[in-house]
């Protein structure tokens, strides 16, 4: 029997089936059929902080601009004819693999770019700029997930456990000083303006980890 229901679900499914850590499963009431103590355990994934920067609107060069007004009539048709635009776009269009240090036989992060800034409700900014989002691209750090309820409509309870790992930690913190670098270069001083997240003024390992 393969069960291939997705890194979430997979858990879950095992758990409601009876397979899973028996204290776990008689807590929420669960049939114990099976002991088998991994499930659920060892989550793995990035925590990826996004650092903002303002961009003239004079430029047109964001999607915060080329939004507004008819200007979504003329994306959406863009998309329509050739599947370009906005609506056309990867999750970043921008990427860069890189070494956090010197040694490394292969990189151990990414930077990854989308032209345009996201306000609240994941809804496009009024503010015209671009947005940089970092990881590390293997996490040490180990998470959860497990069944709250015997109810399979119930959500599991996840536990993502985010940057516990001290690699972790450093890694992100130097890929966050990397796209520092890249985005204050002389070649980005007329397109990147102002960096509002998480701000000039956070400089610090503890700041930045906040």
């Amino acid at each position: 029997v393969v069960v291939s229901a997705g890194s979430i679900n997979s858990p879950q499914l095992l758990e409601l089936s009876g397979i899973g850590q028996p204290e776990r499963l008689k807590a929420v009431g669960i049939e114990v059929r099976h002991e088998l103590k991994g499930v659920g355990e060892n989550l793995r994934d990035h925590y990826s902080p996004r650092m903002k920067w303002t961009v003239p609107p004079a430029l047109g060069m964001t999607y915060n601009d080329k939004m507004r007004g008819l200007g979504r009539v003329g994306q959406a048709l863009r998309y329509a004819l050739n599947r370009k635009g906005l609506l056309g776009l990867p999750a970043a269009p921008i990427r860069a693999y890189i070494r956090t240090r010197v040694g490394l036989e292969a990189p151990d992060a990414a930077i990854s770019w989308i032209p345009f800034l996201v306000g609240e409700n994941f809804q496009l900014a009024r503010t015209s700029g671009i947005t940089a989002i970092m990881n590390i691209l293997r996490s040490e750090s180990r998470g959860s997930i497990h069944v709250s309820s015997r109810a399979p409509t119930a959500p599991p309870a996840i536990r993502f456990n985010f940057l516990s790992a001290q690699l972790d930690r450093e890694v992100t913190l130097e890929a966050m000083r990397i796209t520092r670098r890249i985005m204050t270069a002389p070649a980005m001083r007329d397109i990147a303006k102002d960096e509002i997240a998480p701000g000039v003024n956070i400089n610090s390992d503890d700041e930045l980890l906040d």
